[in-house]
This record gives C-alpha cells, sequence and structure tokens, in this order.
C-alpha cells in the first residue's frame, strides 16, 4: 500500500465522518429544543398541579394533627410529591422522544418499560398510604367500640386490628407493583 492510497483512505474515512457529524447535527438540535421543550412543560404542569392541589395538603394535615399521626407525616406534602412526580414522567416522555429522534432504540425501549411500570409503583403506594389511614380510622373505631362495651384491652384491640389491616394492604400493594408474594 503507497503513501498515497493511504492517504486517499485517509480522506475519505475522514469525509464520510464529517457528512455523517453534518446530517446528525440537525437530528442533535431537534431533540436539544424536544428536551427544553420538555422540561418547560414539566415545570409550568408541575406548577399548575401543586397549586391545584393545596387542598389535599390541607386535608392531609388535618387528619395527621387529628389522628395523632406525627409518625406518618413526612417532609414533603402530598401535592409536592405528586407534582415532582408528574415532573419526571414528563421529562422521561420527552426524553423518550428525543431518544426516539436521535434513533436511540435501546434507550426508547428502556424507557418504556420504566414508563410502563411507573403506574403500577404509583397504584401500589396509593393502596400502602390507603391503608394507613384506613387502618388509623379502623384502629380508632375498634378501640372506641371496645371500650363502649367494656373490654378491657380496648387498646391493645384497636391495635391489633391496624396491624392486620396494614399487613394486608402492604401486601396487596406489593402485589399490584408486580413483586412476587406467593411464599407470603
Amino acid at each position: 500500500m503507497t503513501a498515497s492510497s493511504l492517504f486517499e483512505t485517509l480522506i475519505s474515512s475522514l469525509s464520510n465522518a464529517v457528512t455523517k457529524i453534518i446530517t446528525y447535527i440537525p437530528k442533535l438540535l431537534t431533540a436539544a429544543v424536544v428536551l427544553i421543550i420538555g422540561w418547560l412543560t414539566a415545570r409550568l404542569l408541575r406548577a399548575v398541579i401543586v397549586r391545584l392541589m393545596r387542598g389535599l395538603d390541607r386535608l392531609w394535615h388535618t387528619f395527621i394533627i387529628r389522628k395523632d399521626l406525627a409518625e406518618v407525616q413526612s417532609r414533603y406534602p402530598p401535592t409536592k410529591v405528586i407534582g415532582e412526580i408528574s415532573f419526571w414522567l414528563i421529562i422521561l416522555f420527552f426524553s423518550s422522544i428525543a431518544a426516539d429522534i436521535l434513533g436511540l432504540t435501546q434507550f426508547v425501549s428502556w424507557i418504556s418499560q420504566v414508563v410502563s411500570f411507573v403506574p403500577l409503583l404509583i397504584a401500589g403506594l396509593i393502596i400502602i398510604v390507603a391503608g394507613i389511614i384506613i387502618s388509623s380510622l379502623v384502629k380508632d373505631l375498634v378501640a372506641s367500640a371496645a371500650s363502649s362495651a367494656g373490654a378491657p384491652q380496648a387498646e391493645l384491640l384497636g391495635r391489633i386490628t391496624q396491624f392486620i389491616i396494614l399487613i394486608i394492604a402492604i401486601v396487596i400493594g406489593v402485589d399490584q407493583v408486580g413483586i412476587d408474594i406467593t411464599f407470603l
């Protein structure tokens, strides 16, 4: 192989690489624009969701104070959690579109799997939170009824009832997420 043929091969390879880069730049710019629009949309919708659901925060706070459930109180109010979840779901959606524009099929496939799992996870969490709330209400109801009936261990009976409902809610929530619980 002569130096001139080696030089021609090198020039041809560089020319092909530059051509591919030049044809890829519009896709890259389009994907960047899609990501920016997605980020702006996600921020806007998160703010709208948080503002529209302020009543849920008040209701949650009132419930926690009335039932003396300080251990259930998290640092983040429910609307902030819902807002953040919606933000990241929107970001995932727009990332999927951008990855599809760039031709990243493996990434699009992975994001599709993640996005299909998220509703199951949310449903499982809702079931568990509902179980916590219902178990607290039933505990108070059972303890009051047992106390009115003159049962000596009314509070213990209420706690046992709460524990059973919590276990059932957790098992159902975990099953909803898709974790195999047949061993239970």
